[in-house]
């Protein structure tokens, strides 16, 4: 995605807090985006905060407000393991998310051909 806010450039962002994967930027959760987004303030997982219309993340079902807790059973508790989780995934052989929507789990299943 192109350019910044304002808010994001005054803090010195480091890239390992956010990532941008198959059209969804997701964040590390906060309390805080545990209540905006319905979920409980305990919630492990990263935050989707943006879902780019016409995307593969798009076409998967992910909204704003999703917690991603695992990618193909592999925890997801940060930025950090989202980004090693995702790193080789190829959609065309299928992924699996597990995801806290307004505090009740469901699964994703994409392939993408």
């Amino acid at each position: 995605m192109r350019g910044r806010t304002p808010a994001t450039t005054d803090k010195k962002e480091d890239k390992s807090e956010q990532k941008v994967w198959a059209g969804a930027k997701v964040v590390n959760s906060t309390p805080e985006l545990a209540e905006n987004f319905q979920q409980p303030k305990d919630a492990h997982g990263v935050v989707v905060v943006e879902v780019e219309p016409g995307s593969s993340a798009d076409d998967m079902g992910l909204a704003q407000g999703d917690f991603i807790r695992s990618v193909n059973q592999t925890p997801t508790p940060d930025v950090a393991a989202f980004r090693k989780a995702t790193e080789n995934l190829k959609l065309s052989q299928g992924v699996v998310l597990d995801v806290l929507r307004r505090g009740h789990p469901i699964y994703l299943s994409f392939t993408k051909e």
